[in-house]
């Protein structure tokens, strides 16, 4: 069972990092209707709008959260999940959420997408 602890201090770490290196950081609180919406959205005035959700390790995206990830990129938004302040450099890659959801054995896609889209509509 994933340990949510663990996962806040991973966010901690991560936002006062991405705070040292200029982004301006809102963590979401998550109410009925931020249903499925990433954990928080970091905003650069070089490196853009990106969208991060925490997941400890092994811990799969919700129902709620592949639909909207998918309406979100369908719209032209970068997503990454991460677990910790490690993955910082992750954000100047592609972002990483179509593998939490085209993995065997995490979820599935949403009928009608096999992720090639995504990375030909981004140019990946």
């Amino acid at each position: 069972m994933p340990n949510k602890h663990e996962e806040s201090d991973g966010q901690r770490r991560f936002f006062a990092r991405a705070r040292e290196c200029g982004w301006y950081v809102k963590k979401l609180h998550g109410g009925r209707f931020q249903s499925g919406l990433p954990d928080c959205v970091l905003i650069h005035k070089v490196h853009g709008t990106k969208w991060v959700e925490f997941k400890v390790p092994g811990e799969p995206l919700r129902s709620t959260q592949k639909a909207c990830f998918f309406e979100m990129h369908q719209a032209g938004a970068q997503i990454y999940v991460f677990h910790d302040e490690r993955e910082y450099d992750l954000l100047f890659r592609p972002p990483n959420w179509i593998s939490y959801v085209s993995n065997p054995g995490r979820v599935s896609l949403p009928l009608g997408f096999s992720g090639k889209e995504y990375r030909r509509d981004r140019g990946y």
